[in-house]
């Protein structure tokens, strides 16, 4: 029964669901989006991405979207012994506006830069239906 009324789309009751998957190579100071083999790119869900302070950064979606189901951060890195995490931080979302959110790179508590050699954060943000696909 739930098949029939789900069939063809990822569904939740209140509407269809649109992820955005994106990566970040942070090094240093620096933060770029990149594609699948770490090369600079225009992501198409995405306007800009910059570095606020130490360990943090704020990504603007080019598109607003109404309801965040889930906000999934992860960092890679080739180094060893390298005690970063990526945490999910402060995400504005609605009607009107264009999707911000944070992403934060943590040793402990503490926001923390990576080193020269840097890393990926990869992103993957879940929303119920989009304000600009419903017109």
């Amino acid at each position: 029964m739930a098949d029939r009324a789900f069939n063809g789309h990822l569904k939740t009751i209140g509407g269809r669901v649109r992820t955005v998957m994106l990566r970040l190579l942070v090094q240093s100071a620096a933060v770029t989006v990149v594609n699948s083999s770490d090369v600079a790119f225009s992501h198409p869900l995405v306007s800009g991405a910059v570095r606020d302070a130490a360990g943090k950064y704020t990504v603007t979606l080019r598109d607003p979207y109404r309801a965040l189901l889930c906000a999934l951060p992860s960092y890679a890195t080739v180094e060893d012994n390298v005690d970063l995490y990526a945490q999910a931080g402060e995400i504005n979302y609605g009607d009107e506006d264009p999707v911000t959110f944070t992403v934060k790179l943590k040793t402990a508590s503490t926001n923390t830069d990576p080193n020269a050699t840097g890393g990926i954060i990869s992103v993957l943000l879940v929303f119920e239906d989009s304000s600009a696909y419903n017109a």
